[in-house]
């Protein structure tokens, strides 16, 4: 029986040491996936490559007073090989006081598994690649399990003490918008402690690749990719899921890599700006009279002012379309408190 107590939770965000190793303990391959193009160098490592790379992040200037988690991207870490995993565990105790994060498939997620990590008393975290929680979508993104693999995942890891995330996908083959919204759904009744939410890139030599190269698959436009996501985020954030991170992080391996698909280095900027002007829509949509053609403003603090206009003013240009032929001006307010915003008649 396992005993939540064991682990000792960090009073502030975590100093993330990432150490990837490119489909380690992966059962499948699934068909959007190919880490071994977007961390090229990583390879096949030993223990002694990841102590070099974890010394090289510890001698970054950091605050000292900050909690350090290694973690363990890019495979299934649980399905690592024992050996693997209890080295990359004693690793984690060579720095003291840090805790373990690592990804891995539901399907790696087990009582023996969990065993491994039990008696190490360390703090811990396990990113889920879940994807979909569609049984249609999985099938077709070649995952090799399905929903129920990933609600028993779920119960084994909070068992264990063990705070859970959730690797989330739009845009995958077989996915529409309302099914990625299902899913959304479906997640915040799952109850992880936060989510990462990317839409579907094709990347050089994966599956996918194929798919698209034969006419089979079509990856969202731009457009569609940053709506369909930020309706996806809302559901998450107000079923109480924060989401850590929108889009792939850009880096010169990504660009290489990348073949088509809808990417932004800014793509969590586009989602909450669109997220923000589907807000105000809203609120002029329930205000009185709006069919009358009187000036409008929205009186907004000063962190929100770029947000409010949306990247490439995109929302400026909705609030155009929606409250034409009325005039409207954004007005920022210095000393309102942080996130304040307001419609009115001015």
């Amino acid at each position: 029986m396992f005993e939540k107590e064991l682990f000792l939770i960090p009073a502030q965000k975590p100093f993330i040491i990432p150490l990837f190793l490119p489909h380690a303990g992966c059962r499948h391959h699934c068909i959007f996936c190919n880490q071994n193009t977007l961390h090229p160098k990583s390879g096949k490592k030993n223990i002694s490559t990841l102590r070099n790379e974890m010394d090289r992040w510890l001698a970054f200037p950091r605050d000292l007073q900050r909690p350090v988690e290694l973690a363990f991207f890019g495979g299934s870490f649980l399905g690592l090989p024992e050996k693997d995993i209890n080295a990359c565990i004693e690793l984690v105790k060579d720095i003291p006081d840090a805790g373990l994060r690592f990804s891995t498939r539901p399907d790696t997620v087990s009582r023996a598994s969990l065993e491994l990590l039990s008696a190490s008393g360390l703090f811990m975290t396990a990113e889920l690649g879940i994807q979909s929680l569609d049984e249609r979508v999985l099938r077709l993104s070649a995952r090799g399990h399905g929903v129920d693999e990933v609600v028993e995942a779920f119960k084994e890891l909070r068992q264990a003490g063990i705070s859970v995330g959730a690797q989330m996908m739009t845009g995958l083959p077989g996915a529409s918008g309302s099914s990625d919204l299902d899913t959304a759904e479906r997640l915040v009744s799952l109850g992880p402690d936060f989510a990462r939410v990317a839409p579907t890139l094709v990347l050089k030599g994966s599956g996918l690749e194929k798919l698209f190269v034969r006419g089979k698959y079509r990856p969202m436009e731009f457009s569609e990719a940053v709506e369909r996501t930020a309706a996806y985020v809302n559901i998450l954030e107000k079923g109480g899921v924060p989401v850590l991170r929108i889009g792939l992080q850009t880096d010169a391996h990504l660009e290489e890599s990348l073949l088509t698909g809808p990417h932004h280095p800014s793509m969590g900027e586009w989602v909450r700006g669109r997220i923000l002007g589907d807000e105000v829509l809203e609120a002029f949509g329930r205000m009185e009279g709006n069919h009358i053609k009187k000036s409008l403003r929205i009186r907004v603090s000063l962190n929100l002012r770029s947000r409010m206009q949306g990247m490439g003013k995109s929302n400026f240009l909705r609030f155009e379309r929606a409250f034409f032929p009325a005039p409207f001006s954004i007005v920022t307010e210095k000393d309102q408190e942080p996130d304040f915003w307001v419609i009115e008649y001015a």
